[in-house]
């Protein structure tokens, strides 16, 4: 059985959220990292129902929700841990910095559970 935690390149999503494609792309600004649906913050395997739709939306919200786009630095699968179904979407580190929904800004991954919106040289 393999151990969830959160670190600056693991994040832990009990399912999808308005947040999922900043994650996304805060990690494609930086170092990549892996973003795990299933699993609650404290690494506890809740599972997903209808796994081949949410990897269906998952892959939708890559495609229309971040420009440019980072289809080809993702991967999107599930897994089986404890009888249950978890999403696993690997993020690569991009080739460029991808703006996301904050204004002329990019996201990026700072912390464990912060992405901070970076704006010429100022976070905010």
């Amino acid at each position: 059985m393999t151990t969830y935690m959160k670190s600056p390149l693991v994040e832990l999503k009990r399912e999808i959220n308005t947040d999922f494609n900043k994650e996304v792309i805060a990690f494609a600004n930086t170092e990549g990292g892996v973003i795990f649906v299933g699993v609650d913050d404290d690494g506890t395997i809740i599972g997903v129902h209808d796994c081949d739709s949410i990897m269906q939306q998952i892959g939708s919200l890559i495609r229309q929700g971040i420009k440019p786009g980072l289809t080809a630095y993702t991967s999107i699968e599930s897994i089986q841990e404890n009888n249950c179904e978890i999403i696993k979407v690997n993020i690569l580190r991009g080739g460029q910095k991808t703006i996301s929904s904050c204004e002329q800004g990019y996201e990026i991954r700072w912390s464990v559970c912060q992405t901070w919106c970076l704006i010429g040289s100022r976070y905010r």
